[in-house]
């Protein structure tokens, strides 16, 4: 196992996370020595195991993993975080490197490529499709206008929960649930945050929530 490069996999849905530990161990190089299914359990296993690689999965339950990439790469500077997610890398991907990963993958790529990605990563170079990459060399500042920028520094902190969750691909009905709201009220904070943002329909909302998300992570990990 020493020889082994060892791969901490952190994800919330168990048969996912079944199914990669699996994967992963099914290479002669690489073993996994621990997994979590939320940031608290995260940092804890990356604390007590020291893993040569840690693989995050973006969505961890009403939240992405951005806080926890980088109080990792805070705490644990010499450990490479991978990032594995069902979402569009033009829209994450920019977002998942700020914080402080070293790679993004999708979760739909073939086996081969994930593999080959987790390896990448360990040994300290960054792995980016291409499209990933234009993604990331291309996000500036100056391409989000100044007027959309103060639209977002007027949510609240419920707007901004129901925007993630929205912009991570959850139904109305799934998102009320996880906020502790009746489908009604959360009806009512949707359509605020909409108006907030200046947008036509629930239906633009739910197409550009991973952009205006993407951009409030700029912008909070600027400050």
């Amino acid at each position: 196992m020493a020889s082994k490069t060892r791969v901490l996999v952190v994800d919330d849905h168990a048969v996912v996370r079944s199914s990669l530990i699996r994967l992963i161990n099914e290479e002669p190089d690489l073993v996994v020595c621990g997994e979590a299914e939320d940031e608290r359990q995260a940092l804890a296993a990356t604390e007590k195991l020291q893993p040569d690689v840690a693989v995050v999965d973006w969505s961890l339950r009403v939240k992405d993993a951005s806080e926890l990439i980088a109080t990792l790469r805070q705490q644990h500077p010499q450990i490479p975080v991978l990032v594995l997610s069902v979402h569009e890398e033009q829209y994450y991907a920019g977002p998942a490197i700020r914080a402080g990963a070293r790679g993004y993958v999708m979760k739909q790529e073939a086996t081969e490529k994930i593999i080959t990605a987790i390896r990448c990563v360990a040994t300290g170079q960054t792995w980016l499709s291409n499209q990933a990459a234009s993604a990331v060399s291309t996000t500036s500042p100056d391409e989000w206008p100044a007027d959309k920028v103060a639209l977002l520094k007027t949510l609240t902190e419920a707007e901004t929960d129901a925007l993630k969750l929205i912009a991570n691909g959850y139904s109305s009905s799934r998102i009320a649930e996880l906020l502790g709201l009746r489908l009604k009220d959360f009806n009512t904070l949707r359509e605020n945050l909409r108006t907030k943002l200046r947008l036509s329909s629930t239906a633009e909302l739910f197409q550009t929530a991973p952009r205006w998300l993407a951009e409030a992570h700029r912008i909070e990990h600027k400050s």
